[in-house]
C-alpha cells in the first residue's frame, strides 16, 4: 500500500512525455525540410582544375527564405517565382556516391522482402536513373547530363517525402537514415563522425 499523501506537500503532477532518440529528431528535421522542397535542379557546369562541377540548386516553398540567394528562377503553382533556398557546386563522383549510399542503404535494410519505401528505391537505382560515373553521362552533351541528374535528384527526393512518415516508430533502416542522406546532399551538410572511444 502507498501511504497517504496530504495537500501540503504541493507536488506536481507528473505527465508521461515520449523521448525520442536524438537519431530520429535528426531524421524527423530532415525529413520536413525535404517537404519543403518545391523543385531541385541541377543548372549549369563549370570545370575546376580538371574536376567538372554541377550547381545545384534547391528551391523551397518557405516564406521566410531571408537567407537565400538572390535569384529568381522556376514560378510556383501559385504564379509567383521561387528563390534559390540553397545553391551548392557537387561532381559526379558526389552524385555516385549518393545513389550508391542510397542504394547501399535500401538493399541492406531488409533480410528477406523490401518494404515499399526500399523496393521502390532498389528499382529506382536498377531501372530508372542514370549512374552519374558512367561515361555514357559524360558523352551525351551538358544539357542531357544536366537533365538526367536533375531528374535523378528528383527521383528521389520524390520517392523519399512521399514514402517517409515523420514519425520515426516502425520505420526500417532505410526509412530512418535515407531522409537524412538526401538531405546532407541537398542542404550541403558533412556528416558529423562519431567521436572515438
Amino acid at each position: 500500500m502507498l501511504p497517504n499523501l496530504s495537500n501540503t506537500c504541493k507536488l506536481q503532477l507528473l505527465i508521461p512525455v515520449s523521448i525520442e532518440p536524438a537519431w530520429m529528431s535528426a531524421r524527423r528535421q530532415a525529413l520536413l525540410q525535404l517537404k519543403t522542397i518545391v523543385d531541385v535542379r541541377v543548372s549549369s557546369r563549370t570545370d575546376k582544375s580538371s574536376k567538372a562541377l554541377y550547381t545545384v540548386e534547391v528551391f523551397r516553398n518557405s516564406v521566410d527564405n531571408n537567407d537565400s540567394p538572390t535569384s529568381v528562377d522556376p514560378v510556383a503553382n501559385g504564379g509567383r517565382p521561387l528563390k534559390v533556398a540553397v545553391r551548392s557546386e557537387k561532381t559526379l563522383t558526389e552524385f555516385g556516391l549518393l545513389r550508391g549510399d542510397i542504394y547501399d542503404t535500401a538493399w541492406s535494410a531488409h533480410n528477406n522482402a523490401h518494404c515499399a519505401f526500399c523496393a521502390e528505391l532498389v528499382e529506382l537505382y536498377v531501372l530508372g536513373s542514370a549512374n552519374p560515373e558512367a561515361l555514357t553521362l559524360r558523352l551525351l552533351g551538358e544539357e542531357r547530363a544536366l537533365r538526367k541528374l536533375t531528374k535523378l535528384l528528383n527521383d528521389l527526393l520524390t520517392l523519399t517525402v512521399r514514402n517517409s512518415s515523420a514519425d520515426g516508430r516502425g520505420v526500417c533502416s532505410g526509412q530512418a537514415h535515407i531522409p537524412q542522406l538526401l538531405f546532407n546532399f541537398l542542404f550541403d551538410r558533412v556528416p558529423e563522425e562519431a567521436p572515438a572511444a
